[in-house]
């Protein structure tokens, strides 16, 4: 539901793209700031978490054929 709402619009998707790099950039600062770890160690750790979860999803996706099917071809 949230990305299907959120494709329809161009700026509304944008806007999320946007939003979502300077929360990665707020995580970073968090990390680097708060933790005293180098910040090449926070933008990493950051970056390969999300990373990670995307090739999390596209096992996911690409194991479990019935997702790609459609609905009525079940």
């Amino acid at each position: 539901g949230f990305v299907q709402k959120n494709s329809q619009k161009k700026w509304s998707y944008y806007g999320t793209v946007v939003a979502m790099t300077l929360g990665a950039g707020v995580i970073i600062f968090a990390l680097w700031k708060g933790l005293g770890l180098e910040y090449e160690q926070c933008y990493y750790i950051t970056v390969l978490s999300f990373l990670l979860m995307h090739y999390l999803h596209d096992h996911v996706l690409f194991t479990d054929t019935e997702v790609l099917q459609p609905a009525s071809a079940r």
